[in-house]
């Protein structure tokens, strides 16, 4: 699986140029003789993939197995030939020719040889699929995470400007209301004023009356 991703970074696969398109991307692959079924990640897709394989990001069991499956396999078909070559034995196959003997283990190990290549293509393609399977997961997984955070983010920013406007017309509001009250303290005053005005004139006048009256006996 290793040596898929190295393989997967030598020049027939290209890196996605800023911009460029799933279309135009798999026609640059296509131009480069990659293989048909070439798989396109995104560079986030890709950087969960190389953590998961340098043991950053955990990987599932069902992709660690899927790992671990060639070399159990290979065990098992070792132990099947040297049962088949015991069985051999005891049948009395050792009354073939020699030279017939051996290119029977010849073909067997031909034959051997080409399953376990094609096991270990196939184990590799699908813990390949499953990692990145896992990695659009993840991916999505992120993102949705980030949405989120952003969108509690410009909720948190909306309710701060929304206490910042209140605020600033509570204070608006606060000193409009200041502002009247003083206009209604100096009104109150100059009414006031005029009042004892009127009044002080009107004590002149009374008392000029009486001064009068006490002089010539009338006002």
């Amino acid at each position: 699986m290793i040596g898929m991703m190295a393989r997967s970074g030598a020049g027939v696969f290209p890196p996605r140029r800023p911009g460029q398109t799933d279309g135009d991307l798999r026609k640059e692959l296509n131009d480069r003789n990659a293989p048909r079924d070439s798989t396109i990640l995104t560079r986030t897709e890709l950087d969960i993939i190389r953590e998961m394989i340098s043991g950053k990001n955990i990987m599932t069991t069902l992709t660690r197995s899927a790992v671990r499956t060639r070399s159990v396999e290979a065990e098992e078909h070792k132990r099947r030939m040297q049962q088949y070559d015991e069985e051999q034995r005891l049948c009395g196959g050792n009354d073939k020719p020699l030279e017939q003997i051996e290119e029977e283990q010849q073909r067997r190990l031909n034959l051997e040889r080409a399953k376990t290549l094609l096991d270990e293509q196939y184990d590799e393609v699908k813990a390949m699929n499953q990692i990145v399977d896992e990695a659009r997961c993840i991916a999505v997984r992120n993102a949705q995470i980030r949405e989120r955070e952003l969108r509690k983010e410009e909720e948190m920013e909306y309710e701060r400007k929304m206490e910042e406007m209140m605020t600033a017309e509570a204070e608006k509001a606060e000193k409009l209301y200041n502002e009247r009250e003083e206009q209604q303290v100096v009104a109150r005053k100059k009414t006031l004023a005029v009042i004892k005005a009127q009044l002080e004139q009107h004590d002149v006048e009374r008392v000029r009356k009486l001064e009068c009256f006490s002089t010539n006996g009338r006002p």
